[in-house]
Parts: C-alpha cells; sequence; structure tokens
C-alpha cells in the first residue's frame, strides 16, 4: 500500500525485477492481460506478457492503450513453445 491518497499500490517481482502496479480510486478502469507460457526443464515458465487498458469516450467508442508489452526469458532452458 502507499501513502498517497485515494490511491491503492502493491508489487510484484519476477526473477529479480520488481514493478509496481497501482490502482487508482477515480473511475473505473478496465484492462485486459494475456500471458504466453513455454514449457521449459523445470515445468511452466511465463515467456511474453501484455497488458492494455480499455477506455470508452463521451460518443460512446471504446479504445485500447497498451501498458506493458514484454518479453521474459525463463531461467530454465525452453523445450517446448
Amino acid at each position: 500500500m502507499t501513502g498517497q491518497a485515494g490511491k491503492i499500490g502493491t508489487w510484484v517481482e519476477h526473477q529479480g525485477k520488481r514493478a509496481t502496479i497501482c490502482i487508482f480510486l477515480r473511475s473505473p478502469r478496465i484492462f485486459g492481460m494475456d500471458c504466453e507460457m513455454v514449457r521449459t526443464s523445470a515445468g511452466s515458465a511465463l515467456a511474453h506478457i501484455t497488458l492494455v487498458q480499455f477506455q470508452s469516450s463521451e460518443e460512446g467508442t471504446m479504445t485500447t492503450t497498451t501498458v506493458m508489452d514484454e518479453l521474459v526469458k525463463p531461467e530454465k532452458t525452453i523445450i517446448d513453445y
């Protein structure tokens, strides 16, 4: 949690990289997340993550904004895509 009013935050860590995820309590926000997995010598592992935000306009149209689109290199050897 952050100390800023009107904002809730948390952090996630993957392979030593830390990212902060914040949710602002103003208007509703809708996100979509897609995770692509690969099989490694140690089991399933994340290989690609995409996060998009959906926004509606006053005219009623829907747009998307890519928030994150990252490749992730698994620590173990990839054996199947």
